[in-house]
């Protein structure tokens, strides 16, 4: 059996895309408005947009939720890969978690945002049904149904989320 990861606010204490999208809102809301009502583009557009120059500036380490890393050494001898997948850009997870060497895959988004139902099939696709998944928000819970055992992550606890 697997064990896959979210990214943003799960392994990660924080989301970057929201934080640059609200950035940039504040700063320059213009290339919000340009990017969706006149390039009429994909919210994976505009994260591979915003990620594409954003430079970590301080070290990972300061960033990995401990809840999750904790869970990550309690529980890693139970799978045979730790796996990332994320729906931030593959290029921006593969580039943030390039220095960790607990984790054996990393997956971002492509060509489609992996969230929600893409997420579930993207897992489906590469990996089958035998995995279990933690995940943060509300888009998760399709894959929690389908994954052998779901983690949802809130606040500072992981709560074990039955089928």
């Amino acid at each position: 059996m697997i064990c896959i990861i979210d990214f943003d606010k799960t392994l990660l204490k924080n989301d970057f895309f929201k934080e640059i999208f609200y950035r940039t809102l504040l700063q320059n809301p213009f290339k919000l408005i340009n990017h969706f009502l006149i390039k009429r583009s994909s919210i994976l557009a505009l994260k591979n947009e915003l990620l594409l120059n954003f430079n970590l500036h301080y070290p990972i380490h300061l960033l990995l939720n401990p809840i999750i890393i904790n869970w990550i050494n309690e529980n890693k001898s139970n799978y045979e890969k730790i796996i990332i997948v994320s729906a931030s850009p593959n290029f921006f997870v593969k580039d943030v978690l390039k220095n960790l060497d607990f984790i054996n895959e990393m997956h971002g988004s492509t060509n489609i945002n992996l969230k929600g139902k893409n997420k579930l099939d993207y897992i489906n696709s590469k990996w089958g049904s035998n995995f279990d998944y933690l995940g943060d928000s509300r888009s998760d819970n399709i894959i929690f149904k389908n994954a052998k055992n779901g983690f949802l992550i809130k606040g500072n606890e992981i709560i074990y989320v039955k089928k």
